[in-house]
């Protein structure tokens, strides 16, 4: 007499009966991680971001303490790699907003650094070569230069804190980013128009004397550093625009929640 199926043992003999058929455990070969890995990778990238954002809220109110500014850079470049870090937890548009303001940001700090070694250099060269008849005009135009490129510079500088947090901000934050914009360009434009009038005076008093006096080109670049302090206003603006990005992260409001594959 045939076992009766779902009994273990043999009505016949008594022996154990041997299963029917055996069932594997099915595998998707093509699966590489489940959605609870995805999602504590996707936590972290989030976190990195959070920050992130929060290290460069530190960086832009301490950079115009002249104690701490070399401190508050390399905070703010640690919050900005944790940003480009954490950029795919936000979507396609953020993280391609995060790479056009890392390319804007390495090109203004090129021109910046270009400046300063160009007017230098073309100061060096005016002086040792003998003062004449033409050196007051040259100085004059390479102090133009300075000042004009650092608008530019100023203005690309600005672009990049303005790109970065841009697609996470508020409509609060997006506004106060382009007034942030609008401060930082009406402040270089007053350095230009303040400084502009002294340069003719501070090269006339240089070459007054043989050998130049070149104390009154340093007292002008003084003039020009303390001018440059007003670069606190824009910077305690871009800190409360960072601001709200962090809040946002912080209560969850972005990123928005993330569809993920069922596991």
């Amino acid at each position: 007499m045939p076992n009766t199926s779902g009994y273990p043992f043999c009505s016949n003999c008594g022996r154990p009966s041997a299963p029917s058929s055996i069932t594997m455990p099915q595998h998707n070969p093509f699966e590489t991680g489940t959605a609870g890995s995805f999602s504590d990778f996707n936590e972290k990238r989030i976190a990195n971001t959070q920050k992130g954002f929060l290290l460069l809220i530190v960086g832009f109110v301490l950079q115009w303490i002249p104690i701490v500014q070399y401190i508050a850079f390399i905070i703010s470049l640690v919050g900005a790699i944790l940003v480009i870090l954490g950029r795919e937890a936000f979507g396609d548009r953020h993280s391609t907003f995060v790479v056009v303001a890392v390319l804007l940001y390495i090109v203004g700090f090129l021109a910046e650094a270009g400046l300063a070694v160009s007017f230098a250099d073309s100061l060096a060269g005016a002086f040792s070569s003998g003062v004449t008849s033409n050196t007051a005009a040259f100085v004059e135009s390479e102090f133009a230069t300075l000042l004009w490129g650092s608008l530019a510079v100023s203005i690309i500088l600005a672009l990049s804190t303005l790109i970065l947090p841009y697609t996470l901000e508020s409509d609060t934050g997006r506004a106060l980013l382009w007034a942030t914009l609008a401060v930082q360009i009406v402040i270089s434009l007053v350095v230009i128009v303040v400084i502009g009038p002294e340069v003719s005076h501070a090269v006339s008093a240089a070459l007054a004397s043989s050998p130049p006096n070149l104390k009154p080109l340093v007292n002008l670049e003084g003039s020009l550093n303390t001018l440059r302090l007003l670069g606190a206003i824009p910077s305690f603006m871009l800190a409360g625009a960072y601001y709200i990005v962090w809040k946002r992260i912080a209560e969850g409001e972005i990123p928005s929640p993330l569809h993920l594959p069922a596991s």
